[in-house]
């Protein structure tokens, strides 16, 4: 079907059955300063919106915004349960300028993650230092200053860039290599633990952790008995290798 449908008032109902429904348009303004906006929405059989709306604008100042609205009988974008609103003045094409839900679940991970650089690529449960230059580099001795870990178990990241690829955990807990290896981690559950030499963390004593508080990375949480995690969803699990590294919480 092709055409233009007109309606002064009422209802369109498009019933798809089991196939796809794909809308495409645009919006037009006749001059940059003439305010429009085009929307549409989804409804159950008694026109009550349970999906939302997509709405598409160009307001008096001549700029491009287009919003998505997810709720259920509400008109108001303020009280939506997920909002993502794009506005051409402040964003790049394709980048949301603001996000919002009432609650957001991520996928079975165990960390937050922010992005950093490094000067070589450095692998994942790894101990890494702060170099001042906003660079990290590995770890190569016991008690160094401004210590985190590179994370292969985040669910959630930011600060990725062309410069920024190596993830760094910020808070949760982390697979990461011990010096003192698996076993003797495992008689000090709850233990802090600081940098060690090539990268990995290493046990500290009671006079170390009340001497060299700022030293502590994290503590000792797990000691993994199997060889791969798994992590993902249900319908889409994820598989990493342990490698023989142990769960620290950071702090």
């Amino acid at each position: 079907m092709t055409g233009t449908l007109t309606l002064s008032s009422g209802n369109v109902r498009v019933n798809t059955g089991s196939f796809c429904l794909k809308m495409e348009g645009y919006i037009r303004g006749t001059t940059a300063t003439t305010a429009v906006e085009k929307s549409f929405a989804f409804y159950d059989d008694a026109y009550n919106r349970i999906v939302g709306r997509v709405r598409c604008q160009v307001n008096t100042s001549g700029r491009n915004r287009t919003t998505l609205e997810a709720c259920r009988n509400n008109t108001s974008m303020s009280t939506a349960y997920l909002y993502v609103d794009y506005d051409s003045t402040t964003s790049s094409a394709g980048c949301s300028t603001e996000f919002t839900a009432t609650k957001v679940w991520g996928a079975v991970y165990n960390d937050y993650a922010e992005f950093r650089e490094t000067e070589n690529i450095i692998e994942a449960g790894r101990c890494v230092y702060e170099q001042g230059n906003g660079k990290l580099a590995l770890a190569n001795e016991r008690l160094m200053r401004g210590c985190e870990l590179v994370s292969d178990t985040y669910g959630f990241a930011i600060g990725k860039n062309e410069k920024a690829k190596t993830p760094i955990a910020v808070t949760g807990r982390v697979l990461a290599y011990c010096l003192e290896g698996q076993e003797e981690a495992k008689k000090f559950i709850g233990y802090p633990v600081c940098s060690g030499p090539n990268g990995t963390v290493s046990i500290m004593t009671e006079e170390e952790e009340a001497k060299y508080p700022s030293r502590i990375i994290g503590t000792i949480s797990e000691v993994p008995t199997y060889d791969k995690w798994k992590c993902g969803t249900e319908e889409n699990p994820e598989y990493i290798d342990v490698k023989d590294r142990i769960w620290i919480r950071i702090r």
